[in-house]
Parts: structure tokens; sequence; C-alpha cells
């Protein structure tokens, strides 16, 4: 298998929202890679993949500001945090 397969299985994983160490047991027991934390980080790095970037605060306060004058103005914090991400809103 070459570096291109082994980088989409591990962005694919990192999408499904898999913790590293998720990443490394899904990939040894699925496709029998033998990959560590370590090798998925670096790989994560070099892809420019991130758990922890924010998004545009414009968008994000427009967006909450436009669901809070509608039919958001009911919805939890924890409920609004999921409508943002389900709306592209890293936040």
């Amino acid at each position: 298998m070459d570096i291109n397969t082994h980088n989409n299985i591990i962005k694919f994983y990192f999408q499904m929202g898999l913790t590293d160490r998720e990443i490394v047991q899904t990939v040894q027991q699925l496709h029998q890679l033998s990959i560590n934390e370590c090798h998925v980080w670096r790989q994560l790095l070099a892809m420019n993949l991130r758990r922890r970037s924010y998004g545009n605060l414009e968008d994000t306060v427009a967006f909450t500001s436009d669901e809070l004058h509608g039919s958001g103005r009911l919805l939890g914090y924890r409920i609004m945090h999921e409508t943002c991400k389900q709306h592209g809103l890293i936040i």
C-alpha cells in the first residue's frame, strides 16, 4: 500500500472524530497496518489537519445571531453548538 492510501485512511478516521489512539487501533485491526500514534500525529500535521482550530469569528457571530432571531432562540447552548457544527462552523 502506498503512502497516499495510508494518508487517506488516516484522514478518513480523523474526519470521523477518532482520536490518534483510536485511529491506530482501527487501522491495525481493520487494515492490518502497523502504525503508531506518533506516525498518525506526523501525518495529520503534514496534511494540515488540526483538532483545535477555530473558524471565522464573524461568520459564527452572524450565524448564531440569525439563529437566535429565528427558530434557534429556543435552543440550549449544546444544541446551538451542534447546529453550528452541522453548518461547518468550528467553534
